[in-house]
């Protein structure tokens, strides 16, 4: 008789592998890459594992839009993410909310004018119909007046997944653990990169490769158990990745940019 974390995650484990097979292998990212046109680059996008980020842009879409549609799927699946997790780790959502709000709160503190067809969010809708200058006063007397005021507000989201985390299984713990090794690598691998960069010529591909092998190594910490909660945190991390790699894609393609070094051998 099934019973624990089996019966528990059961229904999570199989939500996030079938979303997992989905994302494009090696060469199926060098055939969406290859798309010379953006509304071909779009509808390889759809066809080929993609189809969540790219399935409601219009044809030839405006960089507002593609930005605009990008960051509400992302906002939509991190959302998504808090729905699915099992009922003692449900003290995440407040985080994971928080992480879907700080992709518009630094847009909502600088810009004019913003299209709010994309917003989902009830709160940030009715934030983004002020003037600037009152949505930074509402930012400031709000729980986001930390991250308005950081100059890393992604790295401060991050340090505070330890004080929203339940008390896990020993299982959890041991992936926590890894995983966070893993991060706290990359972070040291990008911002080495960082620094080279003040001193010579960035190389924008190397950043790509970083990428690719985080995202190979989260794909490895896929191994053994499947049945424990961090699986969602490593489903989401793969899911970050493929948005950065679409929008990079999309932007350059509607700015007529050359095609971004993207590394694709490292895809995940």
């Amino acid at each position: 008789m099934l019973g624990g974390p089996v019966l528990e995650l059961a229904q999570m484990q199989a939500w996030v592998r079938a979303r997992i097979g989905l994302m494009p292998d090696d060469a199926r990212w060098h055939y969406i890459a290859d798309a010379v046109e953006l509304d071909n680059l779009i509808e390889r996008m759809r066809d080929n594992g993609l189809a969540y980020w790219v399935r409601e842009l219009p044809r030839s879409p405006s960089t507002g839009a593609i930005e605009d549609h990008l960051d509400a799927r992302l906002a939509g699946l991190l959302f998504e993410l808090g729905r699915m997790l099992p009922a003692r780790w449900r003290g995440l959502r407040p985080w994971l909310n928080t992480g879907a709000r700080l992709l518009y709160l630094g847009r909502l503190s600088e810009e004019t004018e913003l299209d709010d067809t994309q917003l989902k969010d009830p709160w940030l809708r009715a934030l983004s119909r002020l003037s600037p200058p009152e949505r930074r006063e509402q930012l400031r007397r709000s729980v986001y007046q930390d991250y308005v005021t950081s100059d890393a507000p992604l790295d401060l989201w991050i340090a505070e997944f330890s004080r929203h985390r339940p008390p896990v299984t020993e299982r959890e713990g041991y992936m926590i653990g890894r995983l966070q090794r893993l991060l706290d690598q990359h972070r040291f691998d990008i911002e080495a990169l960082s620094r080279a960069a003040l001193s010579a010529s960035p190389d924008h591909a190397a950043q790509w490769r970083l990428r690719g092998e985080l995202a190979k190594r989260l794909r490895a910490l896929l191994g053994g158990s499947p049945f424990h909660a961090t699986l969602m945190l490593i489903y989401g991390l793969l899911e970050a990745l493929q948005y950065e790699r679409c929008r990079a894609l999309l932007l350059s393609r509607a700015r007529n940019w050359q095609r971004p070094e993207l590394a694709l051998g490292g895809a995940a």
